[in-house]
């Protein structure tokens, strides 16, 4: 690859923190006398080497301490590398922690000046880019009151418009926009692949519904070290072994359904839930995918037809899809314990977070009664491998036909 071509080199890039354990430590450090036996020392980051080209869209991917945010610090220019080499071509524009880099005291429009110009903005340029600032972040006369007044989506809007002014040739972004309300994310997502098309993207996240809608290639690391490079589909069955690995299931360790989210008469209990994509662990899935959901029951009374069902949610709660056993075999349950497996294909649904509900109820004569619901007990993230054109997208067939008018 020429190297006029590269926007990101990094080699061997390392990234150690000093772990001073008590205040003795902390002060001798200070001087620079703390002796190296009692300095312990952690590695965030493990001889990462990557080159990103002009242009591309890129996903860095990992779970909480997988070494992210370190890693957009040194290319922000807020850390330098214990050791390794990192080179940026070409103009920056970073969004961080949400607020970083405004001073509380200082109105939108002095911290927008102020971070213009460290930037590099020339003074003559100044006033034409603070008019560009105040358009795309909305903020209208709220410009000129202290930023220490700002709610959290003022923030981004304010962190956004001032980081994307005057097209930077790299823009770093972390999961700031996730604070912005839907509209003004949206803006911003036809903002990137408009605008700022031909710049090149680094996102930093651990959401693989956002890094496969904006980006084409993934990095995934973990423990400090790149794991993973290449296509973010590819990355997808990668991360969700990570992430299983990392974190504990939402409902518990072993997989128990609260008391406080469940509803219904109570004399079929859901005792625990378990879901799998494609017979693996994962909380990530892609249309055609299998999700199976696994239910463990427990029948309080004597033997009792039943039927269970799933229902996926969104996060305004409105019901996107289900479905449930009423029209297959019947499901007898005895006395105490069983299961009941589901198993559904993922269908071609806009990406997001969707939420899982399944539940089970008796059937007497034809008659259903909800015996018990786990609402919303487990985040699933939807990725579609498509540009979404609304809550689903369908199969279209079509045929062109040249120069036939249809018949009168």
């Amino acid at each position: 690859m020429s190297s006029n071509n590269i926007a990101i080199r990094c080699q061997g890039l390392t990234k150690e923190f000093k772990n001073l354990a008590s205040p003795v430590t902390q002060l001798l450090s200070v001087f620079g006398v703390a002796p190296e036996r009692i300095v312990r020392r952690k590695k965030v980051l493990r001889g990462l080497d990557f080159e990103i080209s002009k242009g591309e869209k890129v996903g860095i991917l990992g779970v909480n301490g997988a070494g992210k945010s370190t890693l957009l610090q040194i290319m922000a220019g807020m850390s330098q590398p214990t050791s390794g080499v990192l080179e940026m071509n070409g103009s920056i524009g970073s969004i961080l922690e949400l607020g970083a880099g405004f001073h509380s005291e200082l109105t939108g429009r002095q911290n927008a000046e102020t971070l213009l110009l460290l930037n590099g903005t020339p003074r003559s340029e100044l006033s034409l880019r603070i008019d560009d600032v105040i358009e795309f972040s909305g903020l209208g006369d709220d410009i000129d009151v202290k930023t220490r007044t700002y709610s959290s989506g003022m923030l981004v809007r304010l962190a956004f418009a001032v980081a994307t002014s005057g097209t930077p040739d790299i823009f770093i972004v972390d999961e700031a926009l996730a604070v912005g309300d839907s509209a003004f994310q949206q803006k911003c997502y036809q903002h990137l692949q408009g605008a700022l098309s031909a710049s090149t993207l680094v996102l930093i996240s651990h959401d693989m519904v956002a890094v496969s809608a904006l980006c084409t290639r993934a990095i995934i690391l973990d423990g400090g070290k790149v794991v993973f490079d290449g296509n973010p589909h590819e990355a997808m069955p990668i991360y969700n072994r990570i992430a299983h690995g990392a974190h504990a299931p939402k409902i518990a360790a072993d997989d128990v359904v609260p008391m406080d989210i469940k509803s219904g008469q109570g004399r079929i209990d859901i005792t625990s839930v378990r879901t799998t994509v494609n017979g693996n662990p994962a909380s990530v899935i892609t249309t055609g995918d299998v999700l199976e959901v696994d239910l463990e029951l427990f029948n309080r009374g004597e033997r009792i037809d039943a039927v269970t069902g799933i229902a996926l949610g969104d996060l305004r709660g409105q019901r996107i899809f289900g479905q449930n056993t009423a029209n297959g075999p019947p499901i007898s349950l005895p006395p105490g314990s069983s299961r009941v497996v589901m198993r559904v294909p993922w269908p071609r649904v806009a990406s997001g977070s969707y939420y899982l509900t399944p539940g089970v109820s008796s059937a007497t004569n034809g008659l259903l009664v909800i015996e018990c619901w786990a609402n919303n007990v487990i985040e699933i993230r939807g990725v579609l491998e498509e540009p979404s054109h609304g809550l689903f997208n369908v199969p279209l067939e079509y045929e062109f036909i040249e120069g036939q008018p249809h018949a009168v």
